[in-house]
């Protein structure tokens, strides 16, 4: 019962790191983006004097991986324009976050891949609603030291998308029609790890009542355990706290 009741510790800590802006569930302020995911989004860099034409083009996707990157994990790529070199990552689906730039929720992906600049590679995507376009459209990306931005506008993006309108986009390839959004991933694990709960609990109170015998809280399983349970989150944090700092598990008192 207690191996059972640390993989709960385990499930609630990672369930809790699920939560922190991961696009993973594709949610932001209440809204449900996942009906937006379409992976050919793309657009031209902003015209410059030494490229007129955009020297660029930029691919990226909605809490998903973008399609013409050719990657499975790169959610937005860089690909010159008129080169043969494979697509560049600019942002990763397992580095990216929700943020509100300028006022706007925004997709950021970034990389481990640093630039002469000192930055990692970084893509936004700022969602702008806009009921007066039935399409969404995109402007030209900005380039700002390996930091590319761009704005989405559309009256789906008001309130998640419908999948109703026409997904046009600056330069896009047709595009393929966005996915219905389903259940996140991050919706999934915190589920699974309710039933879990819910099993172990009615499980182990029916346990110690019918097998032990034993009678009120006391049939609550591995009662001992949880009464200590702050006990061993503090003996976990001066034990986390020693091996980055390098103290040597100072918080503990010598036996």
């Amino acid at each position: 019962m207690k191996f059972i009741a640390s993989i709960l510790l385990v499930l609630a800590i990672a369930t809790m790191a699920f939560g922190q802006g991961s696009p993973s569930q594709c949610t932001h302020n209440g809204i449900n983006y996942g009906a937006l995911s379409n992976g050919s989004y793309s657009a031209l860099s902003a015209v410059s004097g030494t490229n007129p034409q955009g020297k660029y083009r930029y691919y990226w996707n909605i809490c998903g991986v973008a399609t013409q990157c050719k990657n499975d994990a790169a959610a937005a790529c860089q690909m010159q324009v008129g080169g043969t070199s494979p697509p560049t990552p600019v942002g990763l689906i397992t580095m990216g976050s929700w943020q509100t730039v300028s006022n706007l929720p925004s997709l950021q992906y970034t990389t481990s891949s640093k630039c002469s600049s000192g930055n990692m590679r970084t893509m936004v995507v700022s969602l702008q609603c806009s009921q007066n376009a039935n399409s969404i459209q995109a402007t030209l990306v900005n380039e700002n030291k390996c930091i590319y931005s761009t704005v989405m506008s559309g009256k789906d993006l008001c309130s998640g998308g419908s999948g109703s309108g026409d997904n046009n986009n600056s330069g896009s390839n047709g595009g393929d029609q966005p996915k219905k959004g389903g259940i996140g991933g991050g919706w999934i694990f915190i589920i699974i790890l309710l039933s879990v709960t819910v099993v172990y609990i009615v499980g182990g109170i029916i346990f110690n009542a019918k097998v032990k015998h034993q009678h009120g809280s006391d049939m609550f399983p591995n009662k001992e355990m949880w009464v200590n349970f702050g006990g061993l989150i503090k003996d976990g944090v001066f034990f986390i706290k020693s091996k980055v700092t390098g103290t040597g598990g100072q918080g503990y008192q010598q036996v």
